[in-house]
């Protein structure tokens, strides 16, 4: 039997972002994940959460910021979504590692992240909100 999602729904704000993560954190501990996986989802929401907070000026315009996280037998579905302007973060153009350390450059590396560490992702835009779907392999 597959174990209720944890739903979570608030503004988009850095109050609702503290709650988020220690409520991730709990989820992951009741459900038995291994670091490495309550660490790539939390970084992951983070970061969206951030680019909500920098990009979309989220506590000055309202945007209502919504997580859904399933717990499979071997896989996590986590669903974000946010009714802020269309962005999908998977067709952001890419940052270069090619790269020596000196010339890298600091900031940009959450959409890397948010890219990488899901095993598969899908953005869509449905209506006026911007979803994106990632799993992640426990």
């Amino acid at each position: 039997m597959t174990p209720a999602p944890l739903c979570l729904k608030g503004l988009a704000s850095p109050d609702l972002e503290a709650h988020w993560m220690k409520t991730l954190k709990q989820f992951g501990q009741e459900h038995q994940w291994s670091d490495l996986t309550l660490h790539q989802v939390q970084v992951v929401v983070e970061e969206w959460l951030e680019n909500l907070l920098s990009h979309a000026k989220a506590p000055s315009c309202g945007l209502i910021a919504t997580l859904r996280l399933e717990d499979h037998e071997s896989t996590l579905h986590l669903t974000l979504t946010d009714n802020g302007s269309s962005f999908n973060p998977l067709a952001a153009p890419e940052r270069s590692l090619d790269l020596d350390l000196d010339d890298l450059q600091p900031g940009g590396w959450g959409l890397h992240l948010m890219r990488k560490l899901p095993s598969s992702s899908h953005y869509e835009r449905l209506e006026d909100h911007n979803q994106l779907v990632l799993t992640f392999k426990k």
